[in-house]
């Protein structure tokens, strides 16, 4: 895994490669040349890097090399702008320092998608039940199942069962008919809530488009982007990815405790053409 880090702080690019370990190797700002010789081999699987370096990544975006934003900015006021260099992928640094998320996104653009719920918990998570929903009049019934097999604390997050019904009322809106599959597990840090459609039609700068109008009030009367929009707003993490023309997950993750990681919240979709099983 050959990652570039375009920031300009090189504890983090030490953080980002002690986390990788020998998985691969992150070039910093100071091997820019030997990156770019990478991307033009086809060998640069991810870029991470500041605002400042929108135009370096619009730059390897044209040579098809999966980037994503990874700022101390709010991500809500960089939309239009990573949206330009064609980056659907906004992460915010937090505190403690969420490396988690950028391995995510790597693991999913070097070795392909792989649909559940166990990329987003630690090793030892714990499958809590899973489900279908083939109709938007089982959505409620769905919830209702869903929050009886938690602890009281999470079966009385409001939030959580607002998240929950958005992402299925949208996923079946959207998946033309497709049922949706709901998983849901924890760990020690977080639970993490999986709607998935086998349709894939979700495309990712309109996603984005969507998002920024209602995130700038100009969404109210939009058709369409309120589900996401609340989503992301109720949950700790929202992460929408898709496989054009075969599935699009959205994954709410909410901390066991609250606050665990302070910071801005991300803006998150991601796109990649195929799967771990290809």
């Amino acid at each position: 895994m050959n990652l570039l880090l375009l920031e300009p702080d090189l504890r983090l690019a030490r953080a980002l490669a002690t986390s990788i370990g020998d998985r691969g190797q992150v070039f910093d700002l100071s091997r820019w040349d030997e990156a770019l010789a990478l991307a033009a081999e086809g060998r640069l699987h991810a870029v991470f890097g500041e605002a400042a370096y929108l135009p370096e990544m619009a730059q390897l975006r044209a040579q098809g090399v999966p980037c994503a934003l990874w700022t101390a900015r709010s991500v809500d006021d960089l939309v239009l702008a990573a949206r330009s260099a064609s980056v659907s992928v906004l992460v915010s640094k937090t505190h403690p320092v969420l490396l988690e998320e950028l391995l995510l996104a790597a693991e999913c653009w070097m070795h392909g998608f792989r649909p559940g719920v166990g990329k987003y918990l630690a090793p030892g998570w714990t499958t809590l039940g899973e489900l279908s929903v083939s109709d938007a009049q089982e959505v409620g019934d769905a919830c209702r199942s869903i929050l009886g097999t938690l602890g009281s604390e999470m079966r009385g997050n409001r939030r959580l069962r607002l998240v929950l019904d958005e992402l299925m009322t949208n996923s079946l809106h959207h998946g033309s008919g497709v049922p949706a599959k709901v998983e849901w597990a924890g760990d020690g840090v977080r639970h993490a809530f999986v709607v998935r459609d086998a349709a894939g039609k979700l495309e990712p700068d309109e996603a984005l488009r969507l998002l920024d109008r209602h995130l700038h009030g100009e969404g109210l009367q939009d058709p369409r982007g309120r589900g996401l929009h609340l989503s992301r707003i109720y949950a700790d993490r929202l992460y929408v990815s898709v496989v054009p023309g075969r599935m699009t997950e959205s994954a709410a993750i909410f901390w066991n405790r609250p606050g665990t990681f302070q910071g801005f919240k991300p803006i998150w979709v991601l796109s990649t053409d195929r799967t771990k099983e290809d």
